[in-house]
């Protein structure tokens, strides 16, 4: 396993390649990533998205995706956009009719 700084200065040289990664790339870094436990994952993750070809590749941008929000272990909000107000909103939110986190 490599250290700390490592894997930050790896993970940011693969957020900042211009141009399409290898899944088989991607797959080798997120091998060398200890799992992260319960209390790590608790809060709210801004995302992004490696160009590997996929053909999905830009579809949650055109969502305005801005990540994830973990309450707890069973309340996590997997597909958090921004409305045209800039206000975020989770999936099961517009599907309950409510307005924003």
């Amino acid at each position: 396993m490599s250290s700390a700084s490592d894997t930050r200065a790896t993970f940011t040289e693969l957020k900042e390649r211009i141009g399409q990664i290898a899944d088989t790339e991607l797959d080798a870094f997120w091998e060398t990533l200890a799992p992260a436990d319960l209390d790590f994952m608790i809060g709210e993750w801004k995302g992004g998205e490696f160009d590997t070809g996929h053909k999905a590749n830009g579809f949650m941008k055109r969502l305005n995706w801005f990540g994830k929000t973990f309450h707890s272990a069973s309340d996590a909000k997997p597909l958090v956009c921004i409305d045209a107000d800039g206000n975020k909103f989770s999936n099961t939110e517009a599907m309950n009719g409510e307005a924003s986190l």
